[in-house]
């Protein structure tokens, strides 16, 4: 999510429960590898950014992290 501010796009938050219930409910299978969450969806795992971002091209309404 962008908003437009004075010419400037800034990042919205993602709202966050739905990507942490995930991460509790399925993180442990993913731990050392890099995540990408759209709400309680998947959408892509990787075992380091460059190749997540391979994976999908746009980041934009997805929350990544890496799965600890």
């Amino acid at each position: 999510m962008t908003q437009e501010k004075g010419g400037e796009r800034r990042a919205h938050p993602l709202p966050m429960p739905l990507a942490e219930a995930w991460i509790r409910d399925h993180g442990e299978a993913y731990a050392g590898r890099w995540v990408a969450l759209r709400d309680y969806e998947l959408v892509a795992a990787a075992d380091s950014f460059t190749e997540l971002k391979r994976q999908i091209p746009s980041l934009a309404d997805v929350l990544v992290t890496v799965i600890e």
